[in-house]
C-alpha cells in the first residue's frame, strides 16, 4: 500500500533517489526546505548502489566505481552534510581495480603509481613511467593533486584518490 502525501507538506519534490538527487535534497533540507524524494526502484543510491545479484552473500558494484570522483568534493572532503554520522565510510582498497581478460591475462591498478605502471608495461611497447601530465599547478580545483600518467598519451590517469605523489 502506497502512502498518500499532501502537496502542501513539501517545498520541493525530487524525482529519483540517485546520489546526485540525494545530495541536492540534503542541501535543500539543510537550508530549511521540506523535500519529498520519489524513486521508482526499490533501492536508493542510483550509481552508488551495491546489490546481491548472483549468489547470497555476494555483493556486486552495479556502477558505483564512478563514485570515487565525489571524494574530492567539498561535501565529502569537508564533511558538510555529516554523512559519517549516518554510516558513510569510504574504503580505499589496494588493488583499486582488477580487470581479467578472456585470454587469461589481467590488468591491475594499485594505489602505488609505480606498481600500476609496471602492470601497464606488460601491455605496452613504450616504456611506461610515472610523469607529470604537464600541469604546472601543484593542486587542481577542489584540492586534488595533479594527474599522473604512466606514459605519454595514456588514457589512464591516477588521481589523488589512489596515487602516491
Amino acid at each position: 500500500m502506497k502512502a498518500r502525501v499532501r502537496q502542501a507538506e513539501f517545498d520541493v519534490v525530487v524525482a529519483g533517489a540517485g546520489h546526485n538527487s540525494l545530495v541536492a535534497a540534503a542541501y535543500l533540507s539543510k537550508a530549511g526546505l521540506r523535500c519529498l524524494i520519489i524513486e521508482a526502484r526499490d533501492q536508493v543510491g542510483g550509481d552508488t548502489a551495491s546489490e546481491e545479484l548472483t549468489l547470497p552473500g555476494f555483493w556486486h558494484d552495479t556502477c558505483s566505481t564512478a563514485h570515487n570522483l565525489i571524494q574530492a568534493s567539498p561535501m565529502i572532503r569537508n564533511n558538510e552534510l555529516g554523512l559519517d554520522e549516518y554510516g558513510l565510510e569510504y574504503l580505499h582498497p589496494d588493488p583499486v581495480v582488477h580487470v581479467p581478460f578472456p585470454d587469461g591475462t589481467w590488468l591491475t591498478q594499485w594505489r602505488d603509481i609505480e606498481r600500476t605502471c609496471e602492470e601497464f608495461a606488460r601491455f605496452s611497447k613504450a616504456k611506461p613511467s610515472p610523469r607529470s601530465s604537464g600541469s604546472t599547478a601543484t593542486r587542481r580545483p577542489g584540492g586534488a593533486p595533479p594527474s599522473r600518467r604512466c606514459w605519454p598519451g595514456s588514457p589512464v590517469e591516477a588521481h589523488g584518490s589512489g596515487a602516491r605523489q
